[in-house]
Order: structure tokens, then sequence, then C-alpha cells
């Protein structure tokens, strides 16, 4: 072999062996069963080189796209050689096996060594008709929509390992591609638990308000003039533009919020500081109830109608009601309660209609 070969081949083996490696990671998170020790070896790994993480998210794309593949996509000579039921199996049997076997990644190094490469190697090897609009970065720039019904919660694992929770009447829009990983919350309310990844910062945006994480856990509801965010752990960077006279301008507020904190976004008045909020009081939708302390009429009623059968409206002249003196909560399916207490909180009247709809108007 010449001297001018070394280095290529060299490369071909670093390659093959973060592939390996990226692989065995993701099957270990996966589990969800990583120590903090092995947390933190997780990210000295993916913080080592920039290719790591790259490569990371190829496997975890590449998995998770496994499961969602077209029949009709699929090589029709690989397709009658059963060759992706082979490797579905193959990938099976790995991750089965590392459950049985104690969280150190390179104990069964060989066998991922063979999945990991016949997985990236999906696309490389045809298994799929080629088409000059398809390729293999397709996967991460897919967009995924995800929606609850009326009181329905759902929990949904994200391709980067990510857990989001979908409140009531919700519903977001997901795209992950190799730079960054971005979440549109078109309306309702939803928790994030996010995998770190310095390489990849995660995003959420409602209407003009925007966060940006690396790793945490927050709650974010958009009930479309008013967008609340907490954070129950970690850090959370929140940006408006700045409003004037109900007008947004080039200029952008940003704040950053602890554990803990709380801030929310008025489409007319922009982002207010931030405050504290009791951990006891994050997101109880989860648990039937929906919560509250320095509450708008206008976003009770939002967040009400998500789970009440009954169509609540309130009148333009009560839409800037606010009590901040007060904790509300009550449960999700009891709408009537809420009903019944509201003039006691509020300076209303409510009157329901003879067709159910229920009026809420200013004394």
């Amino acid at each position: 072999m010449s001297d001018l070969e070394m280095p290529q081949m060299t490369k071909k083996i670093d390659n093959e062996s973060i592939k390996t490696e990226a692989a065995e990671w993701y099957l270990l998170k996966s589990e969800g069963a990583l120590s903090e020790d092995e947390e933190r070896e997780f990210e000295s790994w993916i913080n080592r080189d920039e290719n790591h993480a790259e490569v990371y998210y190829e496997v975890s794309t590449l998995w998770s796209a496994l499961g969602e593949i077209d029949q009709n996509q699929i090589n029709p000579k690989l397709k009658q050689a059963g060759f992706l039921e082979q490797i579905r199996l193959l990938l099976e049997r790995v991750k089965v096996s590392s459950r049985k076997k104690p969280l150190k990644v390179r104990k069964y190094a060989s066998a991922l060594s063979i999945a990991a490469l016949l997985t990236i190697g999906l696309v490389s090897l045809g298994v799929f008709e080629s088409n000059q609009n398809k390729s293999a970065s397709s996967f991460n720039n897919k967009s995924q929509t995800f929606q609850t019904d009326l009181g329905e919660v759902k929990t949904i694992k994200l391709r980067d390992g990510s857990t989001l929770t979908l409140g009531a009447s919700s519903e977001v829009e997901v795209v992950f591609d190799s730079e960054s990983r971005a979440v549109r919350l078109l309306n309702g309310d939803a928790i994030f638990d996010v995998v770190t990844e310095t390489s990849r910062p995660f995003t959420v945006s409602a209407q003009k308000f925007k966060a940006s994480v690396l790793g945490t856990v927050f709650d974010i509801r958009n009930n479309g003039d008013m967008v609340r965010l907490s954070v129950l752990e970690g850090k959370v960077e929140t940006s408006h533009p700045l409003m004037v006279n109900e007008k947004s301008v080039s200029t952008i507020n940003k704040q950053v919020l602890a554990a803990g904190e709380q801030i929310y976004a008025h489409k007319d008045i922009g982002l207010s500081s931030a405050f504290p909020f009791r951990e006891n009081q994050f997101a109880t939708w989860r648990n039937g109830r929906l919560t509250y302390s320095n509450v708008s009429l206008t976003e009770l009623i939002s967040d009400a109608n998500r789970y009440s059968n009954d169509l609540l409206v309130l009148s333009a002249d009560a839409a800037d009601l606010e009590n901040a003196n007060v904790v509300i909560s009550f449960d999700v399916k009891d709408i009537e309660t809420l009903i019944s207490t509201l003039p006691i909180i509020f300076p209303v009247v409510v009157d329901i209609q003879a067709d159910g709809t229920i009026m809420i108007e200013k004394k």
C-alpha cells in the first residue's frame, strides 16, 4: 500500500468507527436507562468531534425511517430477495439483546457494527428506486404534523429522542434537519422534554414568540393572542419582537428563563418579565386539571374551550380582564364548576343561550 493511500484508509476506518459508536449510543438512549455518568460520557462523545453529532443524527433518522418505508419505493430486486426484512430482523435482535446486557457501550460493538453499517447503507445500497428528486436528506427535512382532539392528551417520541406531550385540541409541526430541530406550536399546549444536542439547537415557535434550548423540560401554551412558557428543568432563551404602539419593530426582546420561571408574550404588548411559579402548578393538564395564577380571562376561556363540548364565548369588553391575586384550578371534565366560579373572581355575568352557547360579559 502506498503512502498516498494511507490517509484515505485511515479516514474510512475512523468513519466506520463513528457509525458504530453512534448506533450504540442511539440504542442505549432509546432504552432510556443511562446513568448520570453515562449521560456525561455521551455528552463528551457528541461534543468531541463535529462528525459525531452528524452521524448520530443520521443513525437515529434512518432507524426511525426504517419503520416508515413505503414498500412501493423499494428496489424490486432487493424486495424480492427479502433484503429489507432481514435488516429489520437484525436490528430488532440487536436492540433486544442490548436490553439483556450491562449498559457498557462497547459490550456488543461487533453486532452493532453490522447493524449500523447496514442501516446507514440502506440508501447507498439502492434499497430505494433511484429518483433525482429523492435522497437521504429527504428524511432529514421531512415535516411531521401531530394533533389532538377535544379533551385528548397524547405523548409522542420525536426522532431525536426528545418527548412531546400535546394537550387537548393542540397541533404542532416538526421539522428536523442536520443543523436544527424546529417545532411550530400552531395551537394549544405542549410539554417538551428535550434531548441535548449541542450542534443542533431545539427551537419552538408560536406566533412571533420563539424559545431556544439545548436540553430542558418546559411547557408552552399558544392561545392565539397570548403565548405562555414555563420552565421545569434547565434553561430556555425566549425572544419576541419589541412592541411599540401595538406594532412590532425590528428590535428583538430576549430573556433567558431558569427552572421555576414563567413568561408570557402578548401579541399587542410583547414579552413580559420572567416571574416564578410553583412546581406543582406545572402543566397540571397532564393530570386532568387546569391551574393558573396571574391569568387573563381570554386565556382561561381559550383553554376551557379545548376541553368543553359547550362553546364559551367572551364578549369584547371582557377580553382584557385579569385577576392576578388568585390561583384558579379546576377539573377539565367539570367546566360547570369553572362557569359558576367566574363571576366570583372576575366582574362578569354568565348567560347560557338556548343553543347551549355560554356567553361571558363584563358587568
